[in-house]
This record gives C-alpha cells, sequence and structure tokens, in this order.
C-alpha cells in the first residue's frame, strides 16, 4: 500500500507539472551504530564508521564520494577536498563552512552551517550536503540509525524530456508576444443519494461560474461569479437556525457569488477576495478581506521550486526533467527498507509517463499510454501532444481510474452494485484554448459532474496583481488551522 501511494504521490505531481523537497539538514542523536544505505544497498566502512557531530551525521568523506562515483582528491598543503562527478565539481575546506560548486563552467559559493573536520588522519564531511551537492536524495531512518542517500540522477536514467521541454517552449514563446485575456465558463453538478443523506430522496447541487481575467507570464488575475444557491436546497431554515427570511436571503446571496484571484509567480503570493466567504466565517471586514497564500513556501514543503517552474514558462532555463528530478529529490526518505523501492517506482511513473521514449509518433502526433494495476486500483492514462512543423502546439489528457470501494455495509453494497469507485477525466489544451471534463463515481453514493472551458485571445492590458490601499489582510494558513 505504502508503495502504491509513493506512486500516486509521483503521478500527481506529475500530472499537476503537465497541467500547469530540499529537506533541513540532518539531525543525528548519537553515533553509535550509524549505517549508511547508498540506492538499497548498504555502504561497507573498513577502517573509520560514520559518527555524530554538532547534531549532524559525518561521513569518511572519501568512502562515501567514491562510493557514489566521484573522483576524490585531496590537498594537504591547503586541507581541500575535492570532489568531482559528472560535470559537477565540490571544494570543501576544512574548518571552513564555505563550499565552492562549479557546474558547466558557472561557480557559486554555499554555506553549510556546519564544518569538515580530521579525526584520526581520517577526513569527515556532513552527510548531506555532500549527498545532495551532487543531485541525490538524503533521509534519515530514525528508529534503524541509519542515513539513506538515492542517487536521482541514476534513478532518471537515460530518459529525455525534449517533447514536454518543446511544448512548454512553445506555450512560453507564445505567452511572451503578449498578455492574454481569459474567458470561460464551468458547470458542477454534486448529486448525493437518498441513502447516504438518509432522506426520501436524492440531493443534486448545481453550481455554474463565468471567469474573466488577464494573464501574464509570471502574473495573473481572474475575476468570478458563481452561482451557490443549490446548496440551500439541501437543508431547511430549521436546520440552520434561519428565519425563514433569512435563509431566503441567504440563498439570494448565493445566487451571485463574487470572487476575484490575484497572483505573482515571481514573489509566489495568490491574494484571493471573496466577501461571502469573509462573511460566513465572521470576518466583519467583508469585501475588504482578501486571503493570502505563499504559493512558494506551499510548494517548496513538497519538494518543488517554484523559481523552476517559473523559468520554464518564460522559456529562460530548466526543462521538465530538472523539475521532476529536484521533485524525486524532496520526496522523504524515513524507512530504509521501503522508501528506496517506492522512489524508484516513482521515477518510473515520470519516465512511462513522459519521457520522450513513452511517446509513439503517428503523423503529426505523439501519443503515451500509462497503466497501473495494484492494490485494487486500475488506472490508465493516455498523453497526446501534437506537433506543427517544429513545435509542440497543444496537449490532451484522458485518465480513467477505478478502485475497490470501501463501504460500512459491504453485503448492502454488493447487493446494490456499488462496490467500486470511478473518476474519468479529459482535458485539452492549446495555446489559446482550454477544456476539461469530469465525471466521479463513489459507490452510487455520490456523483460528480463537471466541465470548464477557457479561452485566451491578445490583449495590451496587464494583470492586477497588487492590493487595495484598504485591504485587509488574511494569511489562509491561520484560518485553516
Amino acid at each position: 500500500m505504502k508503495h502504491m501511494k509513493q506512486k500516486l504521490l509521483a503521478l500527481g505531481s506529475a500530472l499537476a507539472l503537465t497541467a500547469s523537497l530540499a529537506g533541513p539538514a540532518m539531525a543525528a542523536e548519537a553515533d553509535a551504530g550509524i549505517s549508511v544505505q547508498l540506492d538499497g544497498q548498504n555502504v561497507a566502512f573498513t577502517d573509520v564508521k560514520p559518527e555524530a557531530h554538532s547534531g549532524r551525521t559525518f561521513l569518511p568523506f572519501r568512502a562515501v564520494f567514491e562510493a557514489m562515483g566521484a573522483q576524490v582528491d585531496y590537498k594537504a598543503d591547503t586541507q581541500t577536498i575535492l570532489a568531482d562527478r559528472d560535470g559537477t565539481h565540490l571544494e570543501m575546506t576544512l574548518g571552513s563552512k564555505d563550499v565552492k560548486i562549479t557546474e558547466n563552467g558557472e561557480s557559486r559559493t554555499v554555506t553549510m552551517d556546519v564544518a569538515p573536520y580530521a579525526k584520526s588522519n581520517r577526513t569527515y564531511v556532513p552527510v548531506r550536503f555532500a549527498a545532495e551537492a551532487f543531485g541525490c536524495n538524503v533521509g534519515w531512518d530514525q528508529d534503524d540509525q541509519t542515513v539513506i542517500i538515492a542517487d536521482v540522477d541514476k534513478l532518471m536514467g537515460g530518459a529525455t524530456y525534449e517533447l514536454m521541454d518543446n511544448y512548454c517552449a512553445y506555450a512560453a514563446k507564445q505567452a511572451a508576444q503578449s498578455n492574454q485575456a481569459v474567458k470561460g465558463d464551468l458547470s458542477m453538478k454534486l448529486t448525493v443519494s437518498k441513502e447516504a443523506t438518509g432522506t426520501e430522496k436524492d440531493m443534486s447541487i448545481p453550481v455554474t461560474a463565468t471567469l474573466s481575467g488577464i494573464s501574464s507570464q509570471t502574473a495573473g488575475q481572474l475575476k468570478m461569479t458563481m452561482d451557490l444557491s443549490g446548496i440551500m436546497d439541501m437543508m431547511t431554515a430549521e436546520d440552520t437556525g434561519l428565519t425563514p427570511a433569512e435563509f431566503a436571503a441567504m440563498k439570494a446571496q448565493l445566487k451571485q457569488v463574487t470572487a476575484e484571484i490575484r497572483m505573482d509567480l515571481e514573489t509566489g503570493m495568490y491574494y484571493i477576495n471573496c466577501p461571502v466567504l469573509a462573511q460566513l466565517m465572521g470576518n466583519e471586514n467583508g469585501d475588504k478581506v482578501w486571503f493570502s497564500m505563499d504559493f512558494n513556501a506551499l510548494l517548496a514543503s513538497s519538494g518543488i521550486d517554484l523559481s523552476e517552474l517559473v523559468a520554464m514558462s518564460k522559456g529562460a532555463s530548466g526543462s521538465m526533467k530538472d523539475v521532476l528530478a529536484s521533485t524525486l529529490s524532496a520526496i522523504p526518505l524515513t524507512d530504509k527498507d521501503t522508501d528506496y523501492t517506492a522512489l524508484s517506482a516513482a521515477a518510473k511513473v515520470y519516465s512511462d509517463m513522459l519521457s520522450d521514449q513513452a511517446f509513439v509518433k503517428n503523423g503529426s502526433t505523439y501519443t503515451s499510454t500509462f497503466s497501473m494495476k495494484e492494490d485494487g486500483a486500475d488506472m490508465t492514462m493516455k498523453l497526446v501532444l501534437t506537433a506543427k512543423g517544429e513545435d509542440i502546439v497543444g496537449m490532451k489528457m484522458d485518465m480513467s481510474m477505478k478502485a475497490a470501494g470501501t463501504d460500512p455495509d459491504p453485503s448492502a453494497s454488493a447487493a446494490a452494485g456499488r462496490s467500486s469507485i470511478s473518476m474519468d477525466m479529459s482535458m485539452t489544451s492549446t495555446v489559446d484554448k482550454m477544456t476539461m471534463t469530469l465525471d466521479m463515481d463513489l459507490m452510487d453514493l455520490i456523483t460528480l459532474t463537471m466541465e470548464m472551458n477557457m479561452t485566451s485571445s491578445a490583449t495590451s492590458d496587464k494583470p492586477v496583481t497588487t492590493l487595495p490601499a484598504n485591504a485587509v489582510v488574511v494569511p489562509l494558513d491561520g484560518v485553516l488551522k
């Protein structure tokens, strides 16, 4: 089941990337019995062992670097540690927290929180920094006192992602030519069966919305008008404690709910203004309230570097492979017995779904089909890229999933024929149009259908990302705690 969850995590991040964790320094409580695992295999240390120092885990530098395939050297006159691997050159000096890293001819200096040191004619380096400098994911199994190192470059293998890079670059090139005026509509219907609610009939909640806004490569402003009045059909005035007049007034208010989103990818800040939501949450400032969310911090906690995504959106630098590798590098590793296998499975999901090797060319289209069957779940995803000349100009994604359901009364569900959960989703995207449909069925107890259509056209207008002078900012993380 844990492997399935890791695969679904990998799938979710890959889906998010197609549609749009450097962890903390590793602490060690004691140096007794510290082991090291590299790519699922234990590393043998002959004469010296890993040890804890200044609250961090240190390893003999030659043993760990050579195990990772690096060429190492030590300059005694300057007490400098040198390591080279796959175009990355690392220089550390005993007693210094500053490290010089050179990649592709460009050098930078990074400051660690601890410094390498010498002991008994051996040189020790902080394991997390040393391994992460070469693109490895580093974790700590507290129960087994084991350092877990996974070579992400090795996991990514020889897979290439030029087709996905082409599509991202084409979209970035088109977006760079002008800002885009966005328009769209959304319709959704949620149905809850009478068996689930214990009422005499099924309850349906229809939701409709219209959207309009302006987007640039790194910013956006989106306004929405939604009809949420169907929510009130699930209850009565007595259920809510409102008078009939108050109940009718609330339903009328939900008939036309307005919201506005302002976002700036350069800063990572999102702001949401929805007066009805502020009122329901008891905030007296009403339409002055802007809920804020630090998207940069949110992604960072999940191991995704927002700056890399922004670079891809601009077509300036970065690649799909870089983003996927960065995500793999940050998936937490805490169990030496299972996590490397799970991380390998996640890397395989990325390759099987998004790499050039996964696509089959037929005329002007490239198609990849990914299937996964595990733990009672059956999922298939089909991704079609459309080429025009040298460019990938469109993408279509179809996904279906079916899984065994769980019901408090299995015999009743079997009799009713509702033993599974299913979902079907389809999304088509080009430079100026995007459509999406979604159908979900939870054992015939809850069903959800949704359809969204968006179009865009060139505009000279710019999105507004700053807030009004009288805005009252309410951080969403504080609201959700």
